[in-house]
């Protein structure tokens, strides 16, 4: 059976897909090695999937997510901490002595 080029393009987005996954058999994984091999565009079009697809996954990742909140977190803590410090350094200094760098801080609440 002849194939055109839709069916030898729609095969190779197949392993593509396959191979980002990490899913590839050894003669899917050879065919798309002979399709890199063929044109300077293959590689391209191959790199630049790749990397889309690398920062999808990184930039989707629950883990990421996970160990974002976890960051923001700390920094919560942190500024509590830095806040009770001014409160007890304005409580001590007399009124006004404390000036400009007593200032209302940020706070970041995590997406539930």
């Amino acid at each position: 059976m002849a194939h055109t080029d839709d069916t030898v393009l729609y095969s190779i987005d197949s392993v593509l897909y396959k191979h980002l996954n990490h899913e590839t058999t050894e003669a899917e994984e050879r065919r798309l090695y002979a399709w890199l091999e063929e044109r300077e565009e293959h590689r391209t079009f191959y790199f630049e999937i790749a990397a889309i697809w690398s920062a999808h996954k990184t930039l989707s990742s629950k883990q990421l997510g996970e160990r974002c909140d976890a960051m923001m977190r700390r920094l919560n803590a942190r500024i509590d901490a830095d806040e009770a410090m001014r409160r007890e350094v304005k409580r001590r200094v007399p009124h006004g002595a404390a000036g400009r760098w007593l200032r209302p801080q940020w706070r970041w609440s995590p997406s539930p």
